[in-house]
């Protein structure tokens, strides 16, 4: 990628992550004002991350160095935490607040349901590629590829998990599968273990 591509992008990537968390605090601020109304859990750190890692991570892959993966991994993790934030906001205010269309809501508390995995697990790989977007070494090329797999393979089994959305009391996921089995508290614990391993390859 050019200099030129790779800054637009990187630039575009950061700009969108600002525009969701903006409109995310926006409809937090309108959920408020309904009173009895569940707040979701996760908006500070989702509204700090969004806004940190963001511009950091643009101007990272566009001034210091395209080719390394520590930028996009930022501007990543940024953008998907305000589409988390957004998805929480949206189906709090479509299913509780302000009931609107069916469709809308369920699609806001669907994303709800496994949206978040996924910058939890790209955060992992800032520990694993630091500082120069390298691998620590050729053995840890296994564990990378064991830690997509399952980041990937938790997102999709959450994505048809019955139950309540982590984060918000009173939203159910509306695709969930009735008889599988609700394991965000095990997936949650898997990433939390594959994350230590991660932090721990900055010693190796």
């Amino acid at each position: 990628m050019g200099a030129r591509a790779a800054t637009w992008l990187a630039w575009s990537l950061c700009a969108f992550a600002l525009a969701l968390t903006v409109f995310s605090l926006l409809l937090l601020r309108s959920n408020l004002s309904h009173l009895g109304l569940p707040v979701y859990e996760f908006w500070v750190p989702n509204t700090l991350v969004a806004l940190g890692f963001s511009p950091v991570g643009a101007f990272v892959a566009s001034h210091l160095s395209p080719q390394n993966p520590m930028g996009w991994l930022l501007c990543m993790i940024g953008l998907c935490m305000g589409v988390a934030h957004l998805s929480a906001e949206s189906a709090i205010h479509a299913l509780l607040a302000a009931p609107r269309s069916l469709a809308v809501s369920q699609a806001a508390a669907w994303m709800m349901s496994w949206f978040w995995i996924l910058p939890v697990g790209l955060s992992m790989f800032l520990f694993l590629l630091f500082p120069d977007g390298r691998l620590p070494g050729r053995r840890w090329r296994w564990f990378a590829r064991i830690s997509a797999l399952l980041m990937v393979l938790g997102a999709i089994y959450q994505a048809f998990s019955p139950g309540p959305v982590l984060g918000v009391v009173g939203i159910h996921n509306p695709l969930g599968i009735e008889g599988l089995p609700n394991a965000w508290e095990a997936i949650q614990a898997v990433l939390f273990a594959l994350m230590l391993v991660a932090v721990a390859s900055l010693f190796v």
